[in-house]
């Protein structure tokens, strides 16, 4: 995803997303998990298909100079955190998602990723 990600960018969408994809290739969990993108959003998930539905990991959306951490669902709005910072946005959607983890979620077994970013 990094090397699809990089630059020379042809929309504004790809300019925004790749300071994040940089920042999250740089953050251990991260790099352990299976990321997906869909527009400006980066969805982390602990398995190698997409499984939104079921994971209830944050995402981050990423506009030109703003990361916003959106809480799961998506559809519900919940902004987590809002930083023009995206490693600061990555480390807090980190922190939630180990959170999520350490509670031991059912759609979260077995997490056990070997790809990264």
């Amino acid at each position: 995803m990094l090397d699809a990600g990089s630059p020379p960018h042809t929309n504004d969408w790809d300019e925004a997303f790749w300071p994040l994809l940089q920042a999250a290739s740089r953050n251990q969990l991260f790099r352990s998990m299976f990321p997906w993108r869909s527009l400006n959003q980066l969805y982390p998930s602990a398995f190698d298909d997409m499984r939104d539905r079921y994971e209830p990991f944050p995402s981050i959306a990423a506009e030109l100079g703003r990361y916003t951490v959106v809480a799961h669902p998506v559809t519900s709005g919940i902004v987590l955190l809002e930083t023009e910072d995206p490693e600061e946005a990555v480390s807090f959607a980190a922190e939630q998602i180990l959170r999520v983890l350490g509670e031991g979620h059912p759609n979260c077994g077995g997490r056990a990723a070997t790809e990264s970013i």
